[in-house]
Parts: structure tokens; sequence; C-alpha cells
């Protein structure tokens, strides 16, 4: 694999000599994509320039199937912001060179362990910090920046609609067997949508520990902008409060307040508790792609499948509750 991927930097690079590939791994983690670390080098002119770079493939059978090339224009949009983000530099849709569709971008120095991080008060500078780039992310004018392709919501109703259709689909279309709980969690989002939203905002969509890198107790980057779309910023909050939870990021009032005060918009907890309960969907529609995924055969992963059918029913059991059910 390492000639293919020199091979492929070479024709994105047609004035560079020496280019050489190596230490191509893959490394754990990220269940949804392939992420791969590689060295390279090359000449250009008198200068020799060493690069640490990420491959993120797409995975077959894996839990969530997105589109790499509308990652790579989101992270690409978002390099001159006060957002942090890893340089991405190419992207590929097809399978010509790879075998499927995959971006490289720059290999962030730092840890995404956040659950690790031992000192209480580091792990609360980093939160804190995290949140400032949520914040930051939320604030930021996604028409100037090109991203309207996205799609755009023109209500409070439409931003919970289009989610609530998009990983309704997605189950329609992977369900292993009948889930009248999931069902029923289904009406009710679809009866109980938002009334209002403050503003239409760029969302991360996989928001939280796991899904940034840290050094020290600054973040240096968010990493996964497979699930960005535009919408109500309380869905990436919903989704932050869920997630966050189990990996002990920071009492619900400072998060909140904290997210307030650097993004200038006003937490609705009514909105916050509607995603709540659709974070709990969409994470039980992923874990069922994986498992259908394994059943079928497109993946050789059977632990995804067996976490999976766990995960399962315990976000059902969770937004069931969050929905008084």
């Amino acid at each position: 694999m390492e000639a293919k991927v020199a091979a492929y930097l070479k024709s994105k690079m047609p004035k560079a000599t020496n280019i050489s590939v190596a230490n191509l791994r893959r490394v754990p983690g990220g269940a949804a994509q392939e992420t791969w670390f590689f060295d390279a080098q090359w000449q250009e002119g008198d200068e020799q320039v060493v690069r640490k770079l990420v491959l993120r493939r797409s995975q077959e059978g894996g839990p969530l199937a997105t589109d790499r090339v509308t990652e790579f224009k989101v992270l690409k949009s978002l390099e001159a912001t006060p957002v942090p983000v890893p340089r991405v530099y190419w992207a590929e849709g097809g399978s010509e060179w790879l075998e499927r569709p995959f971006l490289i971008m720059d290999r962030l120095e730092g840890e995404v362990a956040f659950e690790a991080i031992a000192d209480p008060e580091r792990k609360r500078a980093v939160a804190r910090d995290f949140v400032k780039a949520l914040a930051n992310l939320h604030a930021l004018d996604w028409q100037k920046l090109g991203l309207s392709f996205l799609g755009v919501p023109q209500t409070a109703e439409e931003c919970a609609e289009r989610e609530v259709d998009r990983w309704a689909s997605i189950y329609s279309r992977e369900e292993l067997e009948p889930q009248p709980l999931f069902e029923a969690e289904l009406l009710w989002l679809r009866r109980n949508k938002p009334k209002s939203v403050e503003r239409v905002s760029l969302l991360w969509g996989d928001v939280g520990p796991g899904n940034f890198i840290f050094r020290g107790d600054r973040v240096s980057g968010l990493i996964d902008a497979e699930l960005a779309h535009l919408g109500d910023p309380m869905d990436d909050l919903g989704f932050l409060l869920w997630r966050s939870r189990a990996r002990q990021m920071l009492p619900r009032e400072e998060l909140l307040e904290t997210y307030e005060r650097f993004s200038g918009i006003k937490v609705n907890e009514e909105s916050v508790r509607y995603y709540q309960v659709l974070s709990n969907l969409k994470t039980a529609v992923m874990v069922n792609t994986a498992t259908r995924g394994y059943c079928d055969g497109r993946s050789n992963a059977p632990h995804l499948a067996v976490v999976g059918l766990s995960i399962f029913r315990n976000n059902l059991q969770q937004a069931a509750q969050l929905a008084g059910l």
C-alpha cells in the first residue's frame, strides 16, 4: 500500500522529486472509518520536505457510510478560522487509487484519550478549551465559508426534521428486525420538534471526547468531521452532553455556562433534551448498521457486531427515559 500512496502523492505533486512513503500503519480507534498514519518526504527544488500525515479511508461495512470529499471541504473551509482543525491536502471520492474513498491531512501532535487525563485541573482546562472550540464553530459565518452546499434548513422544525429523516432512512435500509421501541421514539421525535432556533450554525455532528486532539491543556484540533451539517446548535450540545456523561467532561451547568459565554448563543434546555433523545437514536442506528454489515459479510469485525447489539438496546432505553416513554 505504501507504493500506491507514493504514486498518488506523485500524481498530486508533479514537480516534486524523490517522493517516499514510510511507516504506513493502521491505528486503532475511529470505528466508522479507517485511520492510517504514515511519514512522507520529497524534494521541492533545494528544499527537503518532511510531513507526518494521516490517511482517512472509508471503511466497508462500518457503522457509518459518509463522503470523504464532503469531509475534506468542511475541514478545508475551517483552516483560516479560530476553530482548530488539521490541514487537509487531498481527497478522492472514487476507488481508483486506494480501493475506497479517502482524504489525506496533517497528523496533529497530541492525545485523544480525554478520559485518561489523571490531573483533575488539567482535565477541566482541556474540557473548557474544547467547549470554547465548539462555541467558536457555532459562531462562524458558514455562508461566507461557502458551506451552503451542506443544505440549509429554514426553520427550527426543519433543522430537526432533516436529521430525523436522515437517520430514519439509514435505519430503514439497515434494519435487522422489527424494533417497536425505536419506532415509538421516532414518532416522539417527529411530534416534538423544537419550535424555535436562535441561529442556524455549522455543527460537528459527532462531537465530544474521542473526536478532538489535545496537547497540554489546550485543544489542538477537532477531528472526524464526517457528520458535519447545518442545523440547530442545541443538536451538538445534546450529543455532547450524552457523550460526555460517560467520560466525565464537565458538570452540566459549567459546560452550558462556558458554551453560552463563548458562543453568545443562549441554551434552550428543551431543545437540548430533544437532541439528546435524537443522539441516542442516531448512535443506535450506527451500531445497528455495523452489526448488519457483519451479518451481511461486508465487515470482518465481529467485535463491532457484538458490542453493537448491547449498545443498541442501551441507547433505546436511554432515549425512552429522556422522552418519558
